[in-house]
């Protein structure tokens, strides 16, 4: 967690942000997930989620903090969307059922 404090929509203070802190962010999210591809897209969803905020950024939180807020709510979603996506498959690899007899 670096020394000088960030400046929110400055693209340097981001860019430093980001070096400091993936590492972090992306063991995070292994431990979350328990798999490193995933964890690897949520820290890529993570950080475009966090640039697109970061002019409205509110320092009153450690910059890293926010982050990993956004990585968690990532791989919620994440989990989320696959356990949709199970039935989903499940289904698509079945077929719909046939209609009743009538």
């Amino acid at each position: 967690m670096g020394g000088a404090p960030y400046t929110p929509g400055s693209d340097a203070d981001f860019d430093r942000l980001y070096r400091e802190s993936y590492g972090r962010i992306l063991v995070t999210l292994r431990a979350m997930l328990r798999n490193t591809a995933d964890a690897e897209d949520c820290a890529q969803e993570t950080f475009a989620s966090a640039y697109r905020a970061w002019s409205s950024w509110k320092p009153d939180a450690p910059a890293e903090a926010w982050l990993h807020r956004i990585a968690i709510n990532a791989a919620i979603s994440h989990r989320r969307r696959e356990r949709l996506r199970q039935p989903l498959e499940l289904v698509r690899r079945l077929g719909h059922p046939a209609p009743p007899p009538e």
